[in-house]
């Protein structure tokens, strides 16, 4: 018994309570035989798409809040397979910046498998600043000449 609830303590607390109340309604159950539909459901909470790309982008939405993990699970269903998980996860920061950006808190090392397409992303900007940059002189050239 304490063993299952070792494994069930961080989970929410609706598995918590139907863990609970599944033990009220036969207390000589097999624990074993409850835990294992409360975990498979928490594995389901926590990787809710079908797409493991979705799921990761889903995890990292979770990190930034709560808040940010409900909008991107409920934008990632209405729109499906038409959305590309990185796009999404990309408008959600957006919306829900973390609150400490200088010096974020993480419990692991930072995920790197996207560090090509965001570097990409910030030259891109960068040529975009240059070029608006370079037409605002050619502008101001041509009207001073």
């Amino acid at each position: 018994m304490a063993k299952a609830w070792q494994q069930i303590s961080e989970f929410s607390d609706d598995l918590k309570e139907m863990f609970l109340s599944r033990l009220n309604e036969n207390p000589k159950a097999d624990v074993s035989s409850l835990v294992v539909p409360i975990i498979a459901k928490h594995e389901k909470e926590l990787n809710p798409f079908d797409d493991p790309a979705m799921n990761k982008a889903y995890g990292k939405a979770q990190k930034i809040s709560e808040e940010a993990g409900r909008e991107f699970r409920r934008v990632a269903e209405q729109l499906g397979d038409t959305v590309d998980p990185d796009d999404l996860l990309g408008v959600v920061r957006l919306k829900y910046p973390q609150q400490d950006t200088i010096f974020p808190q993480q419990d692991t090392k930072p995920d790197r498998s996207d560090v090509g397409r965001q570097s990409w992303r910030y030259r891109n900007r960068n040529l975009v600043a240059v070029a608006i940059y370079l037409t605002i002189f050619g502008v101001i050239w041509y009207l001073l000449s």
